[in-house]
C-alpha cells in the first residue's frame, strides 16, 4: 500500500505516541506546551499507509535569518518499519521546503554504538542510518566527542531490569557511589518533591551550577512550563539537610563513643579506643562546621542539590540538575540519585537514562565520573543531520552572516 506524509492533529499524534513501546520524552505529548513556551512553532507529521499511522514525529521551527530553522528532535516514533523510515526522511526534504525551512536539523532517536562505562566499545558502529541519510543529501555532524548544538550525543544508561529491591540496587553501585549514599543517609539528608511554588529554589540551585560550569541555564518560566505540562510524570526533587537534626545526631554519636571508651579499660583495646577517639574528633569538627554554616544560613532545612527527572514510555530520564558545591560534604546529589533509582526499581522501570556526557574517557569529565558511581554503560547516538532545501540560499545567508559578524 502506498505511503504518504501528512500532518496530524495534536490529539491523534498524542494517542499514537502514547501507545508506542518507545518514545523520547522530547516527542511526548506534554512537551508540545514546553516547546511553545520557548517560542517554537509546533507541527506533527506522520507516515500513513492507507489511513493507518506507521511513524509519527513532532517538527518544531523558529525564525532565522533568511527563513526558518526546523528540527526533528528524537523522532520519528514508531515500530521497526524500514520502508516507512526511509520514506519519512525522504519526504521530510519536501516538507521542509513547504514550511519555508532554510535548514532542517534531524536528531534521530537511533544508536550508533555502545560502550562500557570506561569507554571500551562493546558493539560495532551501526552506520546504516548515516549512509541512508547522507545519500539523501543530509549532512552528518559526525560522532565525535562533545555536545552537538547543545544536544547530548553520548548517553549514560543503567539497566534496571534485573534489580528487584533496594538492596540489589545498592549492590550494583560502584564502591565510591555506595560510600557517598551511606554518608548522606548518616547525615540525615532528606529527598522530597518540590511544589510549583518552590521552583524558585530549584532555579537558584541550577543557576549556581550553570554559572560554575559555564553553560546557559533555563529560565524559571521554562521550569514552570515543564512542571505544568508534565505533571506527575516529572519529578523536581530537592535534597536538604536539617542542621539541628544533623548536630543532634553528631552529639548522640559522640556520647556513644565516649561511653565505649569509658567502658573499655583493657590495654589490648587501646587500638580500638584510639579509633573511637579519632571518630570523636571528626564528629566534633563536623559540629563546628555545622555551627558555622548555621550562623551564616540559619539552622532550618538547608537545600543541597536539586534535579529534574521525567518518565517516558520505557525509561526514566535524568534531565537537569544542580548543587551547592559549598555543601558537597553532605552528598546531596548522591541522595537524590539513590532516591529516584529506588523509586524506579519499585515501580518496575526497566531503564534509567542519565543522558549527557562528553564522550571523553580520560578522567577529565567530572559528570561522567559521577554517573559511573552508579554503574551503567554508554550509548553513542547516531548524531545530528542537517538538510538544506536550497543550498544556494543557505550559502548566501552564511556569507551575509559573516559580513554582519554573526557567523
Amino acid at each position: 500500500m502506498t505511503l504518504r506524509l501528512a500532518e496530524l492533529s495534536e490529539d491523534r499524534f498524542a494517542a499514537f505516541v502514547g501507545a508506542a513501546a518507545h518514545a523520547s520524552f522530547l516527542q511526548a505529548a506534554p512537551m508540545a506546551a514546553v516547546l511553545r513556551h520557548g517560542g517554537w512553532t509546533v507541527r506533527h507529521v506522520a507516515v500513513l499507509r492507507g489511513d493507518d499511522v506507521v511513524l509519527a514525529s513532532r517538527v518544531v521551527s523558529k525564525p532565522m535569518l533568511g527563513g526558518t530553522h526546523a528540527e526533528v528532535q528524537y523522532g520519528p516514533v514508531g515500530g521497526p518499519d524500514a520502508e516507512a523510515a526511509a520514506f519519512f526522511f525522504d519526504a521530510m526534504r519536501e516538507y521542509a521546503k513547504r514550511i519555508g525551512a532554510l535548514e532542517l536539523v534531524v536528531l534521530p532517536d537511533a544508536d550508533y554504538r555502545e560502550h562500557e562505562a570506561d569507554g571500551t566499545p562493546r558493539t560495532e558502529p551501526d552506520t546504516s542510518l548515516v549512509r541512508a541519510l547522507t545519500a539523501l543529501g543530509y549532512a552528518h555532524g559526525g560522532v565525535a566527542a562533545g555536545y552537538e548544538g547543545g544536544e547530548p550525543g553520548w548517553h549514560f544508561v543503567k539497566d534496571l531490569s534485573g534489580l528487584t529491591d533496594t538492596a540489589a540496587l545498592r549492590r550494583s553501585y560502584g564502591k565510591d557511589g555506595l560510600y557517598a549514599v551511606k554518608r548522606a543517609q548518616a547525615f540525615g539528608v532528606r529527598v522530597r518533591r518540590l511544589t510549583r511554588d518552590e521552583l524558585g529554589t530549584f532555579k537558584r540551585i541550577t543557576a549556581m551550577t550553570s554559572a560554575r560550569r559555564g553553560y546557559d541555564d533555563h529560565t524559571l518560566g521554562y521550569y514552570e512550563a515543564f512542571f505544568d505540562a508534565f505533571g506527575r510524570q516529572a519529578q523536581f526533587l530537592l535534597a536538604e539537610v536539617d542542621l539541628e537534626a544533623y548536630a543532634s545526631g553528631l552529639h548522640r554519636q559522640i556520647a556513644d563513643l565516649e561511653a565505649r571508651i569509658a567502658a573499655s579499660a583493657s590495654p589490648k583495646k587501646q587500638g580500638q579506643r584510639d579509633e573511637w577517639a579519632a571518630q570523636i574528633a571528626t564528629h566534633r569538627a563536623r559540629l563546628a562546621e555545622s555551627a558555622r554554616i548555621a550562623a551564616e544560613r540559619g539552622s532550618g532545612p538547608l537545600p543541597l542539590a536539586a534535579s529534574l527527572f521525567v518518565d517516558s514510555a520505557d525509561e526514566l530520564v535524568y534531565l537537569f540538575s544542580g548543587s551547592d558545591d559549598t555543601l558537597s560534604q553532605f552528598y546531596g546529589p548522591y541522595a537524590i540519585q539513590d532516591h529516584v533509582l529506588g523509586d524506579a526499581v519499585a515501580r518496575g522501570v526497566g531503564r534509567y537514562n542519565m543522558l549527557g556526557i562528553d564522550g571523553v574517557f580520560d578522567g577529565s569529565d567530572g559528570v561522567l565520573r559521577f554517573k559511573q558511581h552508579f554503574s551503567g554503560h554508554v550509548v553513542r547516538k547516531v548524531g545530528r543531520f542537517t538538510y538544506y532545501p536550497s543550498k544556494a540560499k543557505h550559502r548566501l545567508i552564511q556569507v551575509t552572516k559573516r559580513a554582519l559578524g554573526r557567523g
